[in-house]
């Protein structure tokens, strides 16, 4: 079964005042890094990033294994806006698709193969 995932990395971060907290450094590694790695060992495929509020800032920090990166023009609007443009850039061969936030760094490749079975 192929399933690929859809990483939501567009948010303002609103509550952390001005920091964007997918940035923020986990054992000197930022946060949005950590996710995308964890994806990226769990075998989905192919795995794209929606990036928005301080998107470049944010690409900066996202793994050169990931397939794509989208940039979602209107990432004010919500989650929503940022799932559809992730999942209108996914090829039509996959059989699922994870949509998985990007502030979610405990997040492991074992959970992640559990939810695939």
């Amino acid at each position: 079964m192929k399933v690929s995932a859809t990483i939501l990395a567009a948010g303002q971060s609103s509550r952390m005042e001005n920091r964007n907290k997918l940035l923020l450094p986990i054992n000197e590694v930022p946060m949005i890094s950590h996710v995308c790695n964890t994806v990226l060992t769990a075998g989905l495929d192919p795995v794209v990033v929606v990036t928005g509020c301080d998107s470049e800032l944010v690409t900066q920090a996202i793994p050169k294994a990931i397939n794509e990166i989208i940039y979602n023009s209107h990432w004010q609007s919500g989650m929503a806006s940022s799932i559809y443009s992730g999942i209108s850039a996914l090829p039509k061969n996959i059989d699922g698709n994870m949509i998985i936030l990007g502030d979610m760094p405990m997040l492991s490749k074992n959970t992640l193969g559990l939810l695939i079975d």
